[in-house]
């Protein structure tokens, strides 16, 4: 992200994926820095009391076209995250952002999966993962991501998304998300080869497993989570419940 200055700031675009330069320019674009807003064309940024400014979280509206995944990669980062669905930036936590009680419980889990998997391979918090829905192009970002160095290796070269199918994923819900919109995203995932899929209900206090050859299965209380396709991990709902201080 390049740093405005001057009374007409200039914003650098050549961090946008080739021919991306076209497609803004038959798009409607708006920019929001704090609680200003800016207009954009393709040479100057400029808020509206004239001050100039650098942008550190922007939304970038895009109306009338479809990303492709390259395109979908080279936004500019902000403070929403976003998944790429059929085409359109989707906000991955709609209607509302995560609160604490999502944030605690994501710490708490990262604990847990770290203490497991080492030697086995890497744990990732909202790791943009390359799929295939429904025939088509996926980019979406689980709040945990598992995936073994058979998988992926383990002296990575490049700075990028997961390439590969991981073998675990965990989505946590947010404020105002149904557990039947995040179960249908569990089976997509099954869909896209994910073997194993678990979906945290901070308010029920529950983690459902889902898995590609039997019926899903709730967990709570004192019931312990353990699972053959992930040898030597153990984890008690309540436990972990209590560790994120879910009350």
């Amino acid at each position: 992200m390049s740093q405005l200055s001057g009374p007409t700031p200039k914003i650098e675009w050549s961090h946008l994926a080739t021919g991306f330069g076209s497609l803004l320019d038959n798009c409607f674009k708006t920019v929001k820095v704090g609680g200003a807003r800016a207009s954009l064309d393709r040479d100057s940024a400029i808020l509206n009391n004239g001050d100039p400014v650098m942008l550190s979280t922007p939304e970038l509206f895009i109306s009338g076209q479809k990303l492709t995944p390259e395109q979908f990669l080279a936004l500019p980062e902000g403070d929403i995250t976003y998944e790429l669905v059929d085409g359109q930036a989707v906000p991955k936590d709609a209607p509302m952002s995560p609160q604490r009680f999502h944030a605690s419980l994501q710490k708490r889990l990262l604990w847990i999966l770290e203490a497991w998997c080492q030697g086995k391979g890497d744990v990732y918090t909202e790791l943009v993962v390359v799929l295939q829905r429904q025939g088509k192009e996926w980019l979406p970002v689980p709040d945990l991501v598992y995936v073994s160095f058979e998988r992926w290796p383990e002296q990575l070269t490049q700075d990028e998304p997961c390439p590969v199918a991981p073998e675990w994923v965990i989505e946590i819900l947010s404020p105002g998300q149904s557990f039947g919109a995040i179960a249908q995203k569990a089976t997509d995932y099954l869909e896209a080869g994910i073997p194993r899929v678990w979906v945290v209900d901070p308010q029920a206090k529950s983690i459902t497993v889902f898995y590609p050859d039997a019926p899903p299965r709730t967990f709570t209380g004192s019931q312990a989570i353990q699972d053959d396709f992930l040898p030597g991990l153990k984890v008690i709902p309540q436990e972990a419940f209590a560790q994120a201080r879910i009350p």
